[in-house]
């Protein structure tokens, strides 16, 4: 089941450490702007994306998996 939350990332060191969080992860996660997809643990793909607006995070995980990763995000996290 694709499971998804918004996130915001507001600095360099923002996607950054999103991009570290995301890579200790053993499922693939995916960052959406309105028309692109990026491999979130990849530092190079995610600078494509357009940050002006909030971003879609897309995985296939378990329920457990997913509450603990979004928890573990949860200071990019938006409504």
């Amino acid at each position: 089941m694709v499971r998804e939350f918004r996130v915001a990332f507001h600095s360099f060191q923002d996607v950054r450490d999103f991009v570290c969080l995301a890579s200790a992860q053993s499922f693939d996660i995916w960052v959406s702007s309105n028309w692109q997809t990026a491999d979130a643990k990849s530092l190079m793909v995610m600078f494509s994306l357009d940050y002006r607006q909030p971003l879609k995070v897309s995985t296939n995980c378990s329920e457990a998996d997913f509450l603990r990763f979004r928890e573990e995000a949860a200071r990019f996290v938006v409504n």
